[in-house]
């Protein structure tokens, strides 16, 4: 099957189905542009983020024989036009309809957007819940705040969007998948006690940024970066390991790049770099192909076991 088929409608918030969805539940493929319906329920949208601190609840799957993929960009003006592209681009994920083999699993998606939390920012974290409805999807990922602010401060609060996918994810026991993480800046590496408290409530798990990461990973979520600045990627190999960072100079390209991991992880990484080179313009597919060279796509933490 297609990684892309039998996408579900969303079941009820919090819920973990063992069931496949009855063929009616299913949402296909589509051509195109996704087109959205005039009116969205917003209180039935899968998401924590409700631009009200503190962040509240948790952040589980719906259907428990899905991966799960969380794609988190830094919105902060040094960005320019990336999170816009982002935006107009990442909703494809759920509705190409391209053959890009056999997948096993089918993937939910959990969008997340950066600021900077110490340049007093109205919405320095911003997650989403997981979905695998098409509509749900492109809804949430609208929903998200593109402050483009950014304090100078060589950083952006890349530490509290992995506290909170670290505290707040719930996976089914049988799940796995990874986060991507999508930026130009250095991290912080002390996660403050205060911010935690003020944008998740609670009083900190983790104090450093490490422990988040290792917290993910046990989970059974994989953490990768990709970069658009070539300078900040030695401290970002140094957090997430060698094998888990990697850089591209276009948003257009970091679409391509997260279905070449996700097609890697599952043994068909030969069949995506053939078909992009079929589809796509040979910069593009040079590029993307460079990138996921440069990535360990094997399943770590507990999907190794």
């Amino acid at each position: 099957m297609n990684i892309f088929q039998g996408l579900m409608h969303r079941k009820n918030e919090g819920s973990m189905a063992a069931q496949k969805p009855a063929a009616s539940q299913l949402i296909r493929p589509v051509q195109g542009a996704i087109c959205l319906p005039r009116k969205i329920d917003v209180e039935r949208m899968p998401t924590v983020f409700t631009k009200k601190y503190p962040l509240r609840g948790k952040i589980p799957t719906t259907y428990a024989e899905s991966d799960a993929l969380a794609v988190v960009f830094d919105q902060t003006g040094s960005m320019s036009k990336w999170p816009n592209v982002f935006i107009g681009k990442l909703p494809f994920l759920m509705s190409t309809s391209e053959g890009l083999g056999k997948y096993s699993r089918l993937y939910e998606v959990a969008w997340g957007a950066i600021g900077d939390a110490h340049n007093d920012e109205s919405y320095p974290v911003q997650l989403c819940g997981f979905t695998s409805n098409i509509v749900q999807a492109r809804a949430s990922l609208g929903s998200l705040v593109l402050e483009g602010l950014g304090g100078g401060n060589h950083g952006e609060s890349y530490d509290l969007a992995l506290y909170g996918l670290a505290s707040r994810l719930e996976l089914a026991a049988n799940q796995r998948g990874f986060a991507v993480i999508l930026g130009d800046e250095p991290y912080f590496t002390v996660i403050e006690p205060g911010q935690v408290g003020k944008y998740f409530g609670e009083r900190a798990k983790f104090n450093r940024i490490n422990e988040a990461v290792a917290a993910l990973r046990a989970k059974g979520m994989d953490a990768y970066a990709i970069l658009c600045d070539s300078g900040v990627k030695p401290a970002w190999t140094e957090l997430l390991g060698r094998g888990f960072v990697t850089t591209l100079d276009a948003p257009e390209k970091v679409v391509e790049a997260i279905v070449g991991i996700m097609a890697a992880r599952v043994g068909q990484g030969k069949e995506f770099a053939t078909r992009l080179a079929l589809r796509a313009p040979r910069e593009l597919a040079s590029q993307v192909t460079r990138a996921l060279d440069e990535l360990d796509v094997r399943p770590k933490g507990l999907l190794g076991k």
